[in-house]
């Protein structure tokens, strides 16, 4: 840049200072500062419909999220879970007593996938499951200077 017959422009490293003689020394850059962050999301939903011989119905329903998120400034978590129950009609103690069986060879069935004995449960007519999850991870780095 120039003003009149002045010629203003910035010395190389290994120049001298023009007024002074010294030696100029280079400018330091400053170092890039890095932030990484890690995190997970996951999310699932359960429903469970089931009619008696009787004609009542039961649906439960179940949904919970997990959340975690690791950075240099430590790490974060939260969980939540939202349980529903409905019934419409009145259960006996038979459909009562069969509808936990029918959980519980449900969570049998999840973890072996053998045989669950459903056909005895003779005071329900019907259900239907269904099981959604889905999961995200990853990473996130931001680079700034």
């Amino acid at each position: 840049m120039s003003i009149g017959s002045l010629q203003l422009r910035r010395p190389e490293a290994s120049e001298s200072c023009g007024v002074c003689g010294e030696r100029q020394r280079p400018q330091r850059r400053e170092r890039a500062h890095t932030e990484q962050t890690s995190g997970y999301r996951g999310r699932s939903t359960s429903e469970l419909n089931v009619r008696t011989a009787e004609g009542d119905t039961i649906t439960i329903s179940l949904a919970a999220q997990v959340r975690y998120a690791e950075s240099a400034k430590g790490a974060e978590s939260s969980s939540s879970a939202q349980l529903q129950v409905s019934v419409k009609g009145d259960l006996s103690d038979a459909e009562f007593a069969d509808l936990g069986k029918l959980l519980q060879g449900l969570g049998q069935a999840a973890e072996s996938g053998g045989d669950t004995g459903f056909s005895q449960l003779t005071s329900l007519s019907a259900f239907s499951y269904r099981y959604e999850q889905t999961a995200e991870a990853g990473s996130y780095l931001r680079v700034r200077g």
